[in-house]
């Protein structure tokens, strides 16, 4: 089977996009970033697979994948996808069962704040920072 000018310089064209990994700019990665993108996309696939050789087409096909994926990472929809997935994977191990009855500002509320039968302050060692600070001492920064 022998390739044509014309598919050789398609071949060559495809081979360059798929080895130099060509960055999408932003402007025309939100073009192609989108369903009609897409659609227009997948019909070049499917047209040089009925007009060129297959080879030529493959390689085709493989290009203009990697095209939309490097439009896709230009805007930010693989990442979005990918934080997708991991935070669905990470909140998949938390059940009814795992989860706490109350969380810990939830159990420190409980245990300072005082209740109806409760009134008098709760004697502590700890004191405020600003506490007794009338006869500080300048600090000299310098």
């Amino acid at each position: 089977m022998s390739l044509t000018t014309t598919e050789w310089i398609l071949g060559s064209v495809f081979g360059i996009i798929i080895f130099l990994n060509i960055d999408i700019p932003y402007p025309i990665a939100v073009h192609l970033d989108t369903p009609a993108g897409h659609i227009v996309f997948i019909c070049a696939a499917i047209c040089m697979f009925l007009i060129v050789s297959p080879l030529v087409a493959i390689l085709a096909g493989y290009a203009l994948f990697r095209i939309l994926y490097a439009a896709s990472s230009a805007t930010g929809t693989i990442s979005a996808h990918n934080a997708k997935l991991y935070e669905t994977k990470k909140w998949s191990i938390v059940s009814a069962d795992t989860y706490p009855e109350y969380t810990l500002e939830e159990e420190m509320v409980k245990k300072m704040a005082s209740t109806k039968f409760k009134t008098t302050p709760m004697d502590s060692a700890v004191k405020p920072v600003y506490s007794d600070i009338h006869n500080a001492a300048y600090i000299d920064a310098e």
